[in-house]
């Protein structure tokens, strides 16, 4: 088609067991609210391995209260033959934008495979995995929980200008099967730039089932804290190794989570940070650093790792 796959210009639709593939803009564009988009091949062929991707992003969304993604949860099988990609699987890759751009609030994005193909490979999408942007006058965010976001040319999960977003569970630039090979995007695995009251984690570590994020082997950073941002959070984080705890996978030369900004407030707490050259890097003011493990492994043990 010569612009969008499919447009929603409506609430309350559900689009399942889709392939939306070979267009010149998105592949999905959603202009409304309360719809959901589940078990969708977004840039790819119908077995989800083979690249055929969209000229814009593989959803793009400017709405509120939408959910795009899976029912499912991901990470139950660490051998893949197991799984069963065909059933409910979303796969947004190789589409020449981002996997899925978000403008709006109280947007779901959970349990999608962003920037892999349908066993979990790299088919990167060109820009970012997820792009999480705001209403102007919103005071709520979105979240982006359960997604195995990997092998972008850009940033993993990118916020920039924009407030009140949650990202959690999620396993970034580590493979989503058995969380120990990395998955490079080729910037940050996730980057907050000038933005305000965001979580990245949250209570209990991925490995357990918790809101912690599994982040390692991106090209930059794990986490990329730029200029100009106020309450941010990460919290609970495994950054550098993999998801049991004992092999390194590394980021980039930034470190496991890079803070660049004057006069912030800016909390980093209960994190697993291994496996990197630099653990934390701080430039700038404002930032407490407390109750994290760096350069042992989850249970605080020290050797099981190496690097750091």
């Amino acid at each position: 088609n010569g612009g969008a796959g499919s447009q929603v210009l409506a609430d309350y639709t559900t689009l399942t067991n889709n392939v939306v593939r070979g267009n010149a803009s998105h592949g999905i564009s959603v202009q409304g609210s309360f719809n959901e988009i589940v078990a969708t091949f977004a840039g790819t062929d119908p077995s989800g391995l083979v690249a055929d991707g969209n000229g814009g992003n593989g959803i793009d969304v400017n709405g509120s209260d939408n959910c795009i993604g899976t029912r499912l949860d991901l990470f139950d099988v660490c051998d893949p033959s197991l799984a069963d990609p065909a059933s409910e699987l979303t796969v947004l890759a190789a589409n020449q934008g981002s996997g899925i751009d978000v403008l709006g609030e109280r947007n779901l994005a959970p349990h999608a495979y962003v920037g892999l193909d349908a066993n979990g490979d790299a088919l990167g999408n060109q820009v970012d995995g997820v792009e999480l942007r705001r209403t102007l006058g919103a005071t709520e965010g979105n979240v982006v929980e359960g997604n195995a976001i990997g092998a972008n040319g850009r940033d993993g999960i990118r916020m920039e200008r924009t407030a009140f977003h949650v990202v959690r569970s999620n396993v970034i630039g580590i493979d989503a099967l058995c969380f120990t090979d990395p998955r490079t995007n080729l910037g940050s695995g996730v980057y907050i730039d000038q933005s305000n009251i965001i979580t990245v984690g949250g209570a209990g570590r991925f490995i357990d089932g918790g809101d912690g994020n599994l982040i390692g082997g991106n090209a930059l950073a794990g986490i990329h804290i730029d200029s100009a941002n106020d309450l941010i959070a990460i919290l609970g984080n495994t950054i550098g190794i993999s998801g049991d705890g004992l092999q390194r996978v590394q980021n980039g030369f930034l470190g496991g989570v890079f803070v660049d900004t004057p006069n912030s407030n800016v909390v980093i707490g209960d994190n697993t940070i291994s496996g990197e050259d630099v653990g934390v890097h701080l430039i700038g003011s404002g930032v407490v650093v407390r109750s994290n493990r760096i350069g042992t492994n989850d249970f605080g043990e020290h050797g099981s790792v190496p690097g750091q």
